[in-house]
């Protein structure tokens, strides 16, 4: 079962690393605004922890393309924290908000798009 995953994400290897870029640009964007609104215990808790995230990503998108090997802790660092944020949206998406249209299954899309990226990255090394 691992090996067709792993010939799946290697036949997609472009998109992912699109995805990466997407990824680089959204959380970019979510913490610049996220920490104009936060007191400065949770701004710095949360840039902290998206910062390094985003360092890794784009540590690992630098190093992937010039063929050479990611560090250990950067590639786990990006692959568990994308499947624990990917778990935690959803389950956010599915408990807290309200209203009709976030029960929609369409919504939950994003969030196993960020959980199957995490896996793509824990599953293909360098």
């Amino acid at each position: 079962m691992l090996e067709k995953l792993k010939i799946f994400f290697d036949k997609s290897f472009y998109f992912w690393q699109i995805t990466k870029i997407l990824f680089i640009l959204i959380f970019s964007c979510a913490l610049y605004n996220e920490s104009k609104s936060e007191s400065l215990i949770t701004t710095l808790l949360i840039s902290s922890l998206f910062g390094l995230y985003i360092l890794s990503l784009i540590y690992s998108l630098l190093v992937t393309n010039m063929n050479q090997k990611i560090l250990t802790i950067t590639h786990y660092y990006s692959s568990v924290f994308s499947i624990l944020f990917g778990i935690f949206l959803s389950f956010i998406m599915i408990t807290e908000l309200k209203g009709e249209g976030y029960k929609n299954i369409g919504f939950q899309i994003i969030p196993l798009w960020i959980i199957s990226f995490g896996i793509r990255e824990y599953l293909v090394k360098n």
